[in-house]
């Protein structure tokens, strides 16, 4: 373990009377007695078969839900594409964070990210000694890279810097727009599009949706895929093949740009008492299928056969054969069952 290395401790602190709509809890991890300034990570970062293309977009849930909806970022703030695919997006103007602090570590490449995109670097600082591929020691200082948003050398290096920076975004909320009877959660996916790098947002319109007390014992699935253009159905020979079978549109996905995602229709859990309960989300069907009641995707369904500490009574209560048979009934062109 490196010097700087054992010198990290993890501290939670609530910053008061702040301003920054990420979070009022904010992660922070100090380094040589500088404040190096994280965002909080949250369970809905998710980004899913990214297209790499080098491009650091991010997206953030970040702050308190309200009459707007539930709030999130976009970094950087340069007009990416974003859209949900269930309910709507409204876009509230850039904002700017500055006075932000990273390590960040080259390993052997020529470049580097910070942990949000660097759209003005203040300073940068070595903190070990910078090597060469070929182990020469070497003074190699990396620059911003305008076109990532990230760092990058003359060559490739391994070494470890300080850096203060500045960072751009742009502030939004999501709503789903359709009709909850509070019976059901509302999932909703917002994805986010500029120059062939994507990234994606998972959103639950459900007050519960997290219970400490069950666990999941199964979920039905199916994938769709995202472009500039929006969302489509997954078609059967994706990436080679972008038709799809069931229609005659000449309309299909770009298989050199996209993001596959994956969307819930089912779900099951079980407490530990042994009681399980399920949910269900309607799902709107993606292009081309908008509107088509008969079309019906590839479900895929996935069980958890191992008992998490705590539930072993009750997962011996449980017959997965009677699951799959209840599944296979509900969705008959499954997977896995």
């Amino acid at each position: 373990m490196s010097d700087i290395q054992r010198s990290l401790r993890v501290e939670f602190r609530r910053r008061e009377g702040s301003d920054d709509p990420a979070c009022a809890l904010e992660q922070l991890i100090v380094i040589d007695q500088a404040i190096i300034d994280i965002y909080q990570q949250s369970l809905c970062d998710v980004a899913i078969d990214d297209y790499d293309t080098g491009l650091n977009l991010q997206l953030k849930q970040g702050g308190p839900p309200s009459l707007e909806g539930r709030p999130f970022q976009v970094f950087p703030a340069i007009h990416a594409k974003v859209f949900a695919t269930n309910g709507d997006v409204t876009n509230k103007g850039r904002r700017e964070k500055t006075g932000l602090f990273d390590i960040v570590t080259f390993s052997g490449n020529d470049s580097a990210n910070a942990k949000l995109p660097i759209t003005s670097l203040t300073s940068i600082e070595a903190v070990t000694d910078v090597y060469t591929e070929e182990g020469r020691k070497t003074v190699e200082t990396p620059r911003r890279d305008p076109d990532t948003y990230g760092l990058v050398a003359d060559q490739s290096i391994y070494g470890t810097f300080k850096i203060e920076y500045a960072t751009t975004y742009e502030q939004y909320y999501w709503r789903y727009t359709g009709d909850n009877d509070d019976e059901i959660y509302i999932k909703g996916v917002v994805i986010a599009y500029l120059e062939g790098a994507t990234a994606s947002l998972e959103f639950d319109d459900g007050d519960e949706a997290i219970d400490f007390d069950k666990t999941e014992i199964y979920r039905v699935t199916s994938k769709y895929v995202v472009d500039s253009e929006g969302a489509w159905e997954y078609p059967p020979g994706w990436p080679d093949d972008t038709d799809y079978a069931q229609s005659s549109t000449d309309e299909t996905p770009d298989n050199s740009s996209y993001q596959v995602l994956e969307r819930v229709h089912f779900m099951g859990w079980v407490n530990k008492r042994g009681v399980d309960t399920y949910e269900w989300w309607p799902v709107v069907k993606e292009q081309p299928f908008q509107g088509h009641s008969s079309y019906e995707p590839q479900y895929i369904l996935s069980l958890n056969t191992n008992a998490p500490d705590g539930f072993e009574q009750a997962f011996d209560s449980i017959d997965f054969g009677k699951i799959k048979a209840a599944i296979r009934r509900r969705y008959p062109n499954v997977d896995g069952a």
